[in-house]
């Protein structure tokens, strides 16, 4: 199973749903699709654009507006918890992103 390209994920969330952004500069709002299967399947499938920062959610370092120790904000305000263990590595995820962007 994969997910179509043209869908910008923004994060994954428990209970079988993946948030997207369907386009918030033509006016349209973000939505969700329903999925239901092991998130460690799609930790696999979505890439290193991704990071697992808690059991239960994977979110795309694309939309990261900001963190700190215990959350993730996204580009639209969503925050998303950040498990204590999770969080050297989230930081490291996220500077190889940003230094793979730069390098681009």
């Amino acid at each position: 199973m994969s997910f179509p390209s043209y869908l910008p994920l923004c994060y994954i969330v428990p209970y079988g749903h993946v948030r997207h952004d369907k386009g918030k500069n033509k006016g349209r709002k973000n939505e969700s699709i329903e999925y239901y299967g092991q998130l460690s399947v799609l930790e696999n499938l979505v890439g290193k654009d991704f990071y697992r920062v808690h059991r239960s959610y994977l979110v795309n370092m694309k939309y990261v507006e900001r963190y700190d120790r215990t959350s993730v904000t996204l580009k639209g305000g969503d925050n998303i918890p950040i498990s204590r263990r999770e969080y050297d590595g989230f930081l490291k995820a996220y500077l190889e992103y940003s230094r793979r962007r730069i390098d681009s």
